[in-house]
């Protein structure tokens, strides 16, 4: 029994994992489309992709595919908002 709840917190795990890097993607879409940025905060999405890079080493050093598979997306994700905020504020 212990083994099958395991199982399904590992796919739960993994389907959030999923989930949470698409979750981010209009975040990504509203920057690139915005006319305004004000209230988008450059320091905070550049230490949340700080923040996800290095949980993303974390995760493929130790081979942990749920990590993975959130924190790889999401470091790409948060670049591309990071990147998106350097050219069009500074």
């Amino acid at each position: 029994m212990r083994k099958n709840k395991n199982r399904q917190l590992d796919r739960l795990t993994l389907a959030i994992g999923i989930c949470m890097p698409l979750v981010t993607l209009p975040q990504l879409y509203s920057v690139i489309t915005a006319k305004n940025l004000q209230g988008v905060s450059f320091i905070t999405w550049l230490l949340y992709a700080i923040q996800a890079g290095i949980f993303a080493l974390f995760a493929i050093r130790h081979k942990e595919k749920p990590l993975i598979f959130t924190y790889a997306p999401l470091f790409l994700i948060e670049v591309g908002i990071v990147a998106v905020l350097a050219i069009r504020t500074y």
